[in-house]
């Protein structure tokens, strides 16, 4: 009589299956992450210029000069740029790293670019 002995583990075959499985599932993955946290990043640099928005209101409202503002720390992934007059204001967050947005920007009269990424 011919019994067949029955193994246990893996053959390479299916182990080099799996290692491809995880590979495709990877570089499908990543790529999506990393869109996400530049989401994050650029959210994170939106809520850094409504703020600075609201003091340099704050800053009009009290002295009649935007050009009072005191300094303002940059975000880790953006750098914070004041541009203003007596009358008017322009802020921008200047990304430090690529970002498919840009430069973002927000004026006095409220208007913001890009629009897409606001």
């Amino acid at each position: 009589m011919n019994i067949a002995k029955k193994t246990k583990g893996f053959t390479l075959v299916e182990l080099m299956i799996s290692v491809g499985i995880v590979g495709i599932l990877g570089a499908i993955a990543y790529p999506s992450y990393q869109e996400n946290v530049r989401k994050s990043h650029r959210a994170d640099a939106q809520a850094a210029l409504m703020n600075l928005v609201n003091i340099m209101e704050r800053r009009y409202t009290e002295t009649n000069d935007y050009t009072l503002v005191p300094a303002q720390n940059p975000t880790p992934y953006y750098n914070i740029v004041i541009n203003a007059t007596a009358t008017t204001y322009n802020l921008q967050a200047v990304p430090i790293d690529a970002d498919t947005c840009g430069t973002l920007q927000i004026d006095n009269l409220g208007n913001k670019s890009p629009a897409v990424c606001w």
